[in-house]
């Protein structure tokens, strides 16, 4: 009987407010009262959603496919949609009055794009993407599904955006091309080279008549968007170009709601911003500008007055004429230099009846996982005109840097985390009933600079940090502070564990030392009362520097793990030498001993896991455990089961009686550098280089190792075919217009699961046809549905823009079954509308030529042509019904607010006095 074992599931995962991937954006929501300003932040596969006010975490919208970053997020022009495209060339648009999803995960691009801008049009209809694939994918919103593919850059679209008038797709990419793509011809209309160097991003005014395109040197270039005696060159002809202070590359231009400020960010700190001139601000310069050509003509040493509109230096153009730089003004002294590295900004949307002058709100989104809030007030000071202030930010719940260590505390109820500047203790969920394994919130914080190993002394209440410089600290989470320091090494600390007795700690360095402390009470100063403290008690010294160590829990031995390869096992007693193992290639990163000490753990950098046996320390076994070096090894309480994590980003269990690879954990985007175990492995918890804290429990399910592998080749198979099939059609089609989207594994399974369906629907109707004493018996799978309730539960679940691939999959025979049962569906009113016509008008289109060769099947289609008409009419009256009376209701709110504006009860009104009787 092969051996099972228990399932471990994902339980979410907290620490990342902005990951690095990917842009913020801004979003109002609710009205009146209720009205709030959200921030969506990349947080690698989800999407979290802050309050602006509070900064602090109000939803999330999850990815879907945890290997898969969120790249891109833009809002529609209107504020009631939000494009979120992710680094598998998938693309999601959701509504910020509830996040529900419009348009879940559509595949437009290829699988191994990244989706890196948005243009969406002003009536949120039409979303353009653009990808790392050198495609822009224009989608339907309203039908879910990818209109058609643009093909013409030989770089990463990097910028996009629609133009309302002409109905026209502005794009720019890499190669330094500007494109021009008339969208109802769905053709390129004009194209030039945008800037003399690679492209970066690009920018529209309100008006649509200025397109600024920024690019890698400091120099912004202008064009008009207002066509000349109708032709296109004059269209997009050079109006003058802007120079920036900074020489970094341009990564984003926006413009603030009220188009009064162009901010330009560089690939580095900096945010410039130039003022964008009024027309009567643009009037007197030029006048201006002609006043000086003139009084310089006139102190010319020649007789003859220079026509004034000769050349302009400054910009090539005739003097009088409007240029970039009569139009926009460089404001040197706003600058916005920030701390850290600048990922993305945004700007807060205007209200509605939002009062001129009112300060803007600008949110800047770091490299180092945090985001801040900054003020931008005008003023009427010619040489300030713009006065920036910071404001809020929003920092606390998470790490500046990457996760390298960590410790669970005894109580299972906390977990500490260091990173570069900070030491962090988070809470975890347990409930009554079992270990539940939710990350809550982070309790503490406590500066450190550059904390590399941490553990918890008993009681929970304090903490032992070692750091780089050799120092131990220890920290009183009571108080939230370094309370006393220690000078323990000569140079990093590399590992601190509690003794196995719970009477001290150990310690060891990079000055091949391990140092002993004992616990003491002594009388702190400041307050009279006693508080915990270290004593060293004894050091050990080695040949080599100390990478790892580790007490067995009965505190028989303890474990030093050295640079030179090996690991010495010691008695935790006396101190005596016991064991010394060989046979690591490279260094040791991990060691970790069975509950019962009779097994040890070793975890190197050269991708191997090593068994070894405290009885006469031999090997029992060697296993290459990851792709990339293991960084830390766990054995699980009371069990021989224990968990590795590795850099290649992934967790894995295995049996070490069996040496049979239980069960591999994917989430993590990059290393993963430790993991910490509850007391009994009901809830694990793995973190690493994305800074992230990933919680997963163990549930009741059962789990076949030998089942799991062939699921894993299995879908590894199928993801190859598909994906050949898939880069062998798009690398065949050379068109500038192609069909957008491609089929995945997904697919393929969703054609299978039609398949069955059919099969099974068939099979029902067949033997309740036949009557007799089976007639009521049910499949188990349909519960208690019908079987056409069955067929359009499946029916409906197929996405809008996956129909095309799954119905394709279906052999001929199943496409003239689906077609009758649709048939079916739509008599008894079973299937939605939608999704039936969807259906019927791909089903029909693929089986043109045996429509016009069956009879039966062309009798079946006209009957089929008459319920779709029925049936679409009946939904077109509902809606007009329902517009009618949303209209009426609209009509009647007004009229009462009209009402109580004009006509109010006097005795209601302060400082009304009442008549006397």
């Amino acid at each position: 009987m092969p051996r099972s074992y228990l399932r471990y599931v994902s339980r979410g995962c907290t620490g990342v407010i902005s990951a690095n991937e990917g842009n913020i954006a801004l979003v109002r929501t609710g009205e009146g009262d209720s009205e709030a300003v959200v921030v969506c932040t990349p947080a690698l596969e989800n999407v979290h959603i802050f309050d602006a006010a509070t900064m602090a975490i109000v939803g999330f919208i999850p990815g879907g496919n945890e290997l898969a970053p969120v790249t891109a997020l833009q809002t529609s022009p209107a504020g009631d949609q939000l494009a979120v495209g992710y680094g598998d060339g998938c693309v999601s648009v959701y509504l910020t009055a509830d996040w529900s999803g419009l348009m879940t995960r559509g595949l437009g691009h290829k699988l191994t794009s990244k989706v890196l801008c948005f243009g969406i049009t002003a009536d949120s209809t039409t979303v353009a993407s653009g990808g790392s694939d050198t495609d822009i994918v224009v989608w339907d919103v309203s039908t879910q599904d990818a209109q058609y593919r643009l093909r013409g850059h030989k770089s990463a679209i990097l910028g996009l955006a629609f133009l309302e008038e002409t109905k026209r797709i502005v794009s720019v990419a890499g190669d330094g091309l500007v494109k021009v793509w008339d969208h109802d011809v769905r053709a390129c209309v004009h194209s030039f080279i945008g800037a003399s160097s690679q492209a970066t991003s690009l920018c529209i005014d309100a008006m649509e008549t200025r397109l600024v395109v920024g690019a890698r040197d400091n120099i912004l270039k202008v064009y008009n968007l207002q066509e000349k005696e109708g032709t296109e060159e004059e269209a997009f002809a050079p109006h003058g170009t802007l120079e920036r202070q900074n020489h970094r590359p341009v990564a984003a231009m926006r413009y603030n709601p009220s188009h009064t400020l162009l901010a330009v960010q560089s690939a580095d700190r900096v945010i410039e911003f130039f003022a964008v001139q009024s027309e009567k601000g643009v009037s007197s310069r030029l006048t201006r500008q002609k006043k000086r050509k003139r009084a310089k003509a006139r102190e010319d040493t020649e007789t003859d007055l220079p026509d004034p509109a000769g050349p302009d230096a400054a910009d090539g153009a005739a003097v009088g004429q409007r240029t970039a730089l009569s139009e926009y003004l460089r404001l040197d002294n706003v600058v916005l230099r920030a701390d850290s590295k600048i990922r993305s900004f945004a700007f807060v949307p205007q209200k509605a009846n939002e009062p001129r002058g009112a300060p803007d709100r600008l949110f800047v989104g770091y490299g180092d996982n945090q985001f801040e809030e900054f003020l931008l007030e005008f003023s009427d000071v010619k040489t300030n005109p713009v006065i920036l202030s910071r404001g809020k930010r929003c920092d606390i719940i998470g790490h500046r840097g990457e996760i390298r260590s960590s410790a669970m505390s005894h109580s299972n109820r906390f977990i500490a985390t260091c990173a570069v500047g900070s030491v962090k203790v988070w809470s975890i969920e347990l409930e009554a009933e079992g270990e539940e394994g939710a990350i809550v919130d982070c309790t503490q914080t406590v500066l450190i600079p550059e904390p590399t190993t941490l553990t918890f002394l008993p009681g929970d209440q304090h903490l032992v940090v070692g750091t780089k410089e050799g120092t131990l600290h220890l920290v009183s989470l009571a108080q939230s502070e370094v309370i006393e320091s220690f000078n323990a090494h000569e140079g990093e600390v590399a590992s601190v564990v509690l003794k196995g007795d719970r009477r001290g700690v150990a310690s060891g360095g990079k000055d091949k030392k391990v140092k002993l402390w004992a616990l003491d009470l002594v009388t702190d100063e400041s307050t009279g009362s006693k508080r915990v403290t270290l004593a060293e008690s004894s050091v050990l010294e080695f040949t080599d520097a100390v990478t790892a160590i580790a007490f067995s829990e009965d505190n028989k031995f303890f474990s030093v793990a050295l640079h030179d390869n090996t690991v010495k096992i010691y008695f935790a007693d006396s101190c005596k030498f016991f064991l010394s193992l060989y046979g690591h290639k490279y260094p040791v990163t991990a060691v970790s001993f069975s509950s019962d000490s009779r097994l040890l753990a070793t975890a190197s950098i050269d991708k191997n896991v090593k068994l070894w046996g405290l009885d006469f320390g031999d090997c029992h076994k060697s296993i290459f455990a990851h792709d990339d070096y293991v960084t830390d090894v766990k054995f699980v309480g009371g069990t021989h089961y224990f968990w590795t994590t590795g850099k290649d980003g992934l967790v894995k269990c295995w049996d070490a009686d069996h040496f049979t690879h239980v069960q591999t954990l994917k989430g993590h985007h990059g290393a993963v550098w430790s993991c910490e175990l509850s007391g009994e492995g009901g809830v694990l918890i793995s973190l690493g280089a994305d800074r992230t804290l990933r919680s997963w429990v163990r549930t009741e399910e059962l789990l076949f190792p030998e089942e799991e592998q062939e699921k894993e080749m299995q879908e590894a198979a199928d993801r190859e075919n598909a994906a050949s099939l898939a880069f062998a059609a798009l690398d065949k089609a050379d068109a500038e217009v192609g069909v957008a989207g491609q089929r995945t594994a997904l697919h393929l399974q969703a054609s299978e699961d039609l398949v069955e369906a059919l099969d099974l629907v068939t099979a029902e109707l067949e033997r309740k046809a036949e009557g007799g004493t089976h007639a009521e018996m049910k499949h188990p799978l349909l519960g208690a549905l019908t079987p056409l309730e069955y067929l359009a539960k499946v029916v409906e679940g197929i996405k809008g823009h996956s129909i095309r691939y799954v119905l394709s999959g279906l052999p001929t025979d199943y496409c003239r079954r689906l077609l009758s049962f649709i048939l079916d569906l739509l008599k008894r009113r079973t299937c939605r509308t939608e999704a039936a016509s969807r259906v019927t008008l791909f089903l029909i289109r693929q089986l043109s030529t045996e429509i016009a060769s069956d009879a039966a099947l062309r009798s079946t289609v006209l009957i089929l042509q008459k319920q779709l008409q029925a049936a679409l009419m009946i939904e077109v009256n509902n809606h007009g019904f329902n517009n009618a009376g949303l209209a009426m209701l609209a009509s009647h709110i007004q009229e009462q607010k009209l009402a109580s504006a004009e006509f109010f009860d006097i005795s209601q009104k302060k400082g009304h006095k009442k008549a006397r009787n």
